[in-house]
């Protein structure tokens, strides 16, 4: 007997409007049979024949979603066309044949080539120009139009031109492209020490004496570089120092720094200012002892040298009057011209306003009232290559002085 060829048979899953769920075949030729169904509740609606699909490329298979979703484009449950509708029921991770363009998985050498190819109008000269071989460049340009679910590229023997789409795609990569240099660009100056924010912190006499002079030539050279600069006692700098909570500050010598680098800088002896009519007004010298029983102009509450002062005199077992705190010693200063009474502030902050506010200026005898000021930080070759700069234009340097 001659045997008879059949055409080959597809099948593919299929819904009813009415939810029944059928197995139809589709043939390449001119005969269709459904197949057997799975299961029958009421009268069935003759099942539709489907063509051969196109061949493509299917991405290796996943697990399928036991949970499976209805699709067919064009019609949508708003509509409410759903009349002799024939669906096939695709699995739930299949976001190509869900919504095309959904899941675009474009990398920047995809939209470098891209970019390539549409200013060459050639994948050949686009492939050279990005540096990549041409089947591997045609490859992904099929990857990237599949991903995206439309034309992007129309081709003809003399090149290649974009479609509508494929301007929009040039366009956007372009953009990103041109960020992506931009962030490099901002990453190399952070790691060459060209840009960022150095943390400083510094107690009230570098604060308001030597740092405002010293820093802001260096500031002024540096435009990338900014200083976050914050007021500390020099007791509590040294601990954040040691904690590694910061890498440097400048502190006052009278701090233990066990096991750090203190590196003087400047001196910071601290005098006491009197109104010109005040009785110790001709005094050259004076103990702290002999005046915590005067009225003071004091600095606000948490300003590191107040807290300073008030510790001597705690130890003294006394307690200072402070008749008013002012923000900064200009502040303190102009009170004191003004009879208000006695404050204890830097000499070189004294030295600064003595010519605009009348007062007298004495010594303070105690070893702590004659300071200097230094840097302090854990090791130098542990430091930032900024603050090293930083540290170094104030006048430290990689060996102890």
């Amino acid at each position: 007997m001659r045997s008879v060829s059949r055409p080959t048979s597809i099948c593919h899953t299929l819904v009813t409007k009415d939810g029944i769920i059928k197995i139809a075949a589709a043939v390449s030729g001119d005969m269709a049979a459904p197949s057997t169904p799975m299961a029958t509740v009421g009268r069935p609606i003759p099942v539709t024949p489907l063509t051969t699909p196109a061949p493509r490329k299917v991405a290796r298979s996943r697990p399928v979603n036991p949970m499976v979703r209805v699709f067919m484009q064009g019609i949508t449950p708003s509509t409410g066309n759903w009349h002799n509708a024939v669906f096939p029921i695709l699995p739930s991770d299949c976001p190509k044949a869900i919504c095309p363009g959904e899941c675009m998985r474009f990398d920047l050498v995809d939209l470098r080539l891209f970019v390539c190819v549409v200013d060459a109008g050639s994948i050949t000269a686009g492939a050279r120009q990005a540096n990549l071989a041409l089947a591997s460049a045609s490859e992904r340009i099929s990857n990237i139009e599949s991903d995206a679910g439309v034309v992007l590229l129309e081709r003809s023997r003399r090149g290649v031109v974009t479609t509508e789409a494929g301007e929009a795609l040039a366009h956007h990569a372009r953009l990103i492209l041109r960020q992506h240099s931009l962030l490099q660009g901002e990453l190399r100056d952070f790691g060459a020490g060209t840009r960022g924010t150095l943390l400083l912190y510094a107690n009230t006499a570098a604060l308001t004496g030597l740092l405002p002079q010293r820093l802001a030539p260096w500031l002024a050279q540096r435009p990338r570089l900014n200083i976050d600069l914050r007021e500390r006692t020099s007791a509590e700098i040294v601990k954040m120092i040691g904690a590694g909570l910061t890498e440097a500050g400048v502190v006052s010598d009278a701090v233990n720094p066990t096991g750090l680098t203190i590196q003087p800088v400047a001196s910071d002896h601290l005098v006491l200012i009197v109104p010109v009519a005040h009785r110790l007004a001709e005094s050259k010298e004076v103990c702290f002892a002999d005046v915590t029983g005067e009225q003071f102009v004091g600095l606000e509450a948490g300003s590191a040298l107040q807290d300073h002062i008030d510790e001597h005199a705690a130890d003294l077992r006394k307690t200072l009057a402070l008749r008013i705190r002012m923000k900064n010693f200009e502040g303190s200063c102009q009170m004191v011209s003004q009879g208000v009474g006695v404050a204890i502030i830097p000499l070189a902050v004294a030295r600064r306003f003595r010519r605009r506010y009348p007062f007298k200026t004495i010594t303070i005898s105690d070893n702590w009232a004659r300071r200097r000021l230094c840097l302090c930080f854990q090791q130098w070759h542990t430091l930032s290559a900024p603050m090293q700069s930083l540290l170094a234009h104030l006048g430290g340097g990689a060996q102890t002085l």
